[in-house]
Parts: structure tokens; sequence; C-alpha cells
């Protein structure tokens, strides 16, 4: 396993980059102030722009570790930060990387998300050479589940009453994952 941290990836449509402060009234303006956005996350709707500063003022400072992955999604053609996706877990021990991603709504069911998640897997596979990459979603959101199967994830299990949500309740957890060898 090779500490990159995180480098600028691009796809057919987006470029995958580090945030920046310049973001913020993007990742406000775009989803983070969006309960729609937010209902299967883990956290809840920003309710002033000040909330997004601080969380992107932590996601920056984080990039003074290597081992920090976490990209912002511009669309190439308009150029809106449309989304984020990031290693929210990494096991050095396992050499294992658990995803999350978020994407602005008006963006959605048009293979961005999917697209994003190809070239993270790829990075990270190829580049950082992880043996595992994992990721979750809450049962009530399936589309996440079809992200991460277009992407070659496999489902391995519901995970019962795994994790709080932002509203403080018990909620399931569906598995997904892909080890190096099936990629």
């Amino acid at each position: 396993m090779k500490h990159l941290t995180t480098q600028t990836l691009q796809t057919k449509r987006l470029i995958l980059r580090k945030i920046t402060e310049a973001d913020t009234p993007h990742i406000y303006n775009n989803w983070a102030n969006n309960p729609e956005v937010t209902k299967h996350l883990t956290w809840k709707a920003h309710q002033s722009i000040n909330d997004t500063q601080t969380i992107v003022d932590i996601w920056m400072k984080a990039y003074e570790k290597e081992s920090t992955y976490r990209w912002i999604i511009e669309h190439k053609a308009d150029k809106q930060v449309i989304g984020m996706i990031d290693v929210v877990a990494l096991s050095i021990a396992d050499e294992c990387a658990t995803i999350g991603y978020v994407l602005a709504k008006d963006y959605w069911s048009k293979g961005y998300m999917s697209e994003a998640f190809d070239a993270v897997i790829k990075f990270l596979f190829e580049e950082v050479e992880l043996h595992r990459i994992e990721a979750t979603h809450i049962i009530t959101n399936p589309a996440s589940g079809k992200v991460m199967e277009k992407c070659g994830l496999k489902y391995e299990g519901t995970k019962r009453l795994k994790m709080k949500n932002h509203d403080g309740i018990f909620v399931d957890l569906a598995m997904y994952g892909l080890v190096k060898e099936d990629y």
C-alpha cells in the first residue's frame, strides 16, 4: 500500500480534485443545505454557510495527512461543483478503504456518481494498491446501492440497526465490497 494523498483524477465528464476554500458556497448551495440530499447521510442539512465553512476547514486541514483521500466532484462542461467522494475510513493493516459520497440533486440519475466512483476505485487499486474497497448505504436509499453495483461492488449483506442516522435513530446498512482480484 502506498500513500499518495488526494490526486486530481479526470473522467470523460468530471474532474475530481481537492476541496478549496472557494468551493464552500457551492457545497452549501448545491447539496449541503438540502434536506432531501442529506436525509440518507449521517449529518443533517446545514442551516447556514457557516456550518459548511466549518467542515470545509476541517476537510482542508486533513489534506496534511498523506492518508487523506477526499475529492470534490466538478462537472467539466459547466464547471459546477456537484458532489464529493471520499475515503471515510481507511484500515492500513487490512489495506481497505470505505467510500462515502454525496451528489447534488440536479445531477442524480445521470451516471455522474458511478463515473466518479469508478475513477476512485481505479486510483485506489492501481495507484494506492489497496486490497479491498467497500461502501454501505442506509437501506432506504437503494439508488446508492445501484451505484455500488454498477461500479463492481457486490452486495455482502445487511447490518441490522448498525448506525444512528442524523435523527438519532438506528438504521440498517447494506454492505457492498470489491476485492482487487475481482477488479
